[in-house]
């Protein structure tokens, strides 16, 4: 100690005051003589006002912390402020389980649950910007139906299964029956119109085709 502070304890422990006794007494003197005007209550209103908001439970113990050093509150009163500051939903957590019995156990509990918390409702965010790429067909919007959906052949359909124009595959025939894989790669290998079966032409060119047609 020096300065003034050396002089004030110099006079108090000459007169043989009661709070050289203990040093808590000395201690809490010693502040009440040099530190700030009027502290403890600024602190203790700080404490009733505190609250956690959408802060972190560690952000929010900290400045607690602060207020809690400079007040002359008991433990049991810390312990009370610090719960009732909490967030609703850190509360809803805690009353289904033990609460422990100080105030520090306590901030250590609602640490834990507060980051389990906002772990899963990362997770949840990160899932549902995956799940909009995937709909179920139960899941897709109203509107007009696809080609597909009423019914109909849709184009890759309407211009051969390979999808290009002028393919050689033939989808719907009248009074035909659609030619199976066997016996397409026969006519193919024979060099055979994939329509009618016969030898020196093609589809394109087929005239039982266009009769069909016509």
């Amino acid at each position: 100690m020096s300065g003034r502070a050396l002089t004030w304890a110099s006079a108090v422990w000459e007169q043989k005051s009661p709070v050289c006794a203990r040093l808590e007494d000395f201690t809490a003197e010693l502040k009440r003589v040099f530190g700030p005007p009027g502290s403890d209550r600024i602190s203790s209103r700080g404490l009733f006002r505190l609250r956690q908001g959408t802060r972190t439970v560690g952000e929010y113990s900290i400045e607690f912390r602060t207020l809690a050093a400079n007040s002359s509150w008991c433990h049991v009163s810390l312990y009370d402020a610090f719960a009732q500051g909490l967030s609703g939903e850190i509360k809803d957590e805690l009353a289904a389980r033990e609460l422990p019995r100080d105030i520090n156990s306590l901030i250590d509990v609602a640490t834990r649950i507060d980051n389990r918390i906002r772990e899963r409702q990362s997770t949840r965010s990160q899932g549902g910007t995956r799940a909009t790429s995937f709909r179920l067909p139960s899941e897709r919007p109203a509107g007009p139906l696809a080609p597909l959906e009423r019914g109909y052949p849709s184009a890759l359909h309407r211009k051969g299964l390979s999808g290009a124009e002028g393919s050689d595959t033939e989808p719907m025939q009248v009074g035909r029956a659609r030619l199976s894989s066997a016996a397409r790669q026969q006519r193919v290998d024979s060099r055979c119109c994939l329509y009618c079966g016969e030898a020196g032409h093609f589809i394109a060119h087929c005239p039982v085709k266009g009769s069909a047609h016509q």
